[in-house]
């Protein structure tokens, strides 16, 4: 998703590519039908490694006294709008071709709101993930890229504010904000699923747990250990494909369980800063996989309409929307798999 937005002046670390294509391939899998149960989890992988990118660019650029938020924007907008209004401007073009009046009517609305990055407002007060028209939205995957918009423009502001008092309260107040969604979410999840969904406040302790993952451990020779990083990639990694593997309808999600992947992406992250040549870092930087991950964004962007509008012309693609109908209020809707 929109990970792409970091701090040009950022160390390139390929194994992080690397995981945005596991995490792309994961949804891409799932809403094409692949028998992955857990792939809409690659949402919340691609919520991780956004915080973890965001945040220490920010703290790069607060400790060398040039943060701006007027370049923070502009470098989101360069690097996120043009496939954005590629991909949102042909979708339109098909979409006033092929779809119904009425459907036509609900697609404008949508529009609307991809373009003030509300998606997941409209769609949490509008649509049922487990009915089956879910598959005749096209920008329905727009509401994960609502929900990050939405953090990104709240989070460099409080993290300006909080630094103030001094980094220690910094990192303590985005600990406690991190516990709170999480509790939040966990507490609505039992009257108001759809919420918990859809909505920041209740998943925003996932790209809290990334910002968490870019805070320096002073401990050196914690830090020092090569063997323990290179072990923190490897049950990372075992952490993000079993839960792809192993969660499934059974599991209310976003909740308990979105901490399975979402520290175990954690992990590789932390593991790769501080074990970087080691053999779980060299296959995650595999060329083929990299090229993934940096086509993740766009990826992610074209693969929803493609399920809407081949279904549309009766093409024989099995979406696993058509599964929600048996998950009840536990369902997770295109999209959720990112993001």
């Amino acid at each position: 998703m929109g990970t792409d937005g970091a701090h040009c002046g950022l160390a390139y670390r390929p194994h992080i590519d690397g995981l945005r294509a596991i995490a792309v391939l994961g949804v891409l899998l799932f809403h094409f039908g692949a028998p992955l149960r857990g792939g809409f989890l690659g949402v919340d992988i691609f919520y991780v490694i956004s915080g973890y990118l965001i945040f220490k660019s920010i703290l790069g650029d607060l400790n060398a006294g040039s943060f701006s938020f007027v370049d923070f924007y502009q470098r989101r907008l360069r690097r996120l709008f043009p496939a954005f209004a590629a991909v949102t401007l042909v979708t339109a073009a098909i979409s006033s071709a092929f779809l119904f009046p009425t459907q036509l009517v609900s697609f404008e609305k949508s529009l609307i709101a991809a373009a003030t990055f509300t998606t997941n407002f409209y769609f949490y007060g509008t649509t049922s993930y487990f009915s089956p028209l879910a598959t005749s939205i096209p920008l329905l995957h727009y509401w994960s890229l609502a929900v990050e918009e939405q953090f990104y423009l709240l989070f460099p502001l409080a993290v300006v504010l909080l630094n103030r008092f001094g980094y220690r309260t910094l990192l303590t107040a985005i600990a406690l904000i991190t516990l709170g969604s999480l509790i939040a979410c966990e507490i609505i999840n039992r009257f108001n699923p759809t919420a918990a969904f859809y909505l920041l406040p209740f998943r925003a302790f996932e790209l809290l747990i990334g910002s968490l993952t870019a805070v320096q451990v002073p401990t050196k020779h914690l830090v020092r250990a090569r063997s323990l990083a290179a072990t923190a990639i490897f049950l990372g990694v075992i952490l993000i494909l079993g839960a792809m593997l192993l969660i499934n309808d059974t599991v209310e999600l976003p909740g308990l369980f979105t901490l399975v992947p979402c520290l175990g992406t954690a992990a590789v992250i932390w593991g790769g800063e501080h074990a970087y040549g080691s053999h779980c870092v060299k296959l995650l930087s595999f060329r083929p996989l990299v090229q993934i991950g940096r086509l993740s964004y766009s990826l992610y962007l074209v693969h929803w309409p493609i399920v809407v509008f081949s279904k549309a012309w009766g093409a024989e693609i099995e979406s696993p929307v058509s599964w929600c109908g048996q998950w009840g209020h536990r369902s997770h809707l295109p999209g959720s798999a990112m993001k």
